[in-house]
């Protein structure tokens, strides 16, 4: 019968063994060792009593791939969690200023295109927006807007 390790066992012997192999890189260099070994570096615990579990180093990984810009749902995929709802309540604020990126690509998308007048005025970004036909739509949507005016209370349905 196999014996079946959780995820934070794994990875404290993980740790151990990585602490283990990095201390004997310096064993030729005192000063070195004496240095490593003091160290809180690859411990489970560092000298404030903080201890390192599975799931600070999964919080970890999240962080770094959001760093990269890895889309959440390619971070959902690789943490192996059932619902992108799950990851992003959880990682969500490591995903920050998602909003100013996602508004900078359209501007990218868009300045290629601003070379071409004719491109701009067939949307009613022109110059002359208001001569092309989304320019007139505008138009008359603002002079609706401000030809309307407030409901009679008595002749409403809610009076």
């Amino acid at each position: 019968m196999r014996t079946v390790l959780s995820p934070e066992l794994v990875t404290l012997q993980d740790l151990a063994e990585a602490r283990r192999f990095w201390l004997s890189e310096a064993k030729n260099d005192s000063q070195a060792f004496t240095q490593r070994e003091g160290s809180d570096f690859l411990a489970d615990a560092n000298h404030e009593g903080e201890i390192i579990d599975f799931h600070s180093l999964q919080h970890t990984c999240v962080g770094w791939l959001a760093m990269t810009g890895a889309h959440p749902k390619v971070v959902q995929q690789m943490m192996r969690q059932q619902s992108i709802m799950l990851t992003m309540d959880t990682y969500g604020h490591l995903f920050p200023g998602q909003e100013a990126d996602a508004v900078g690509r359209l501007r990218e998308m868009l300045v290629d295109h601003r070379s071409d007048p004719d491109a701009l005025r067939a949307t009613g970004t022109g110059r002359h927006g208001a001569e092309s036909p989304k320019g007139a739509q505008r138009a008359g949507r603002e002079t609706l807007r401000s030809a309307a005016t407030p409901c009679d209370q008595s002749t409403s349905p809610a009076a």
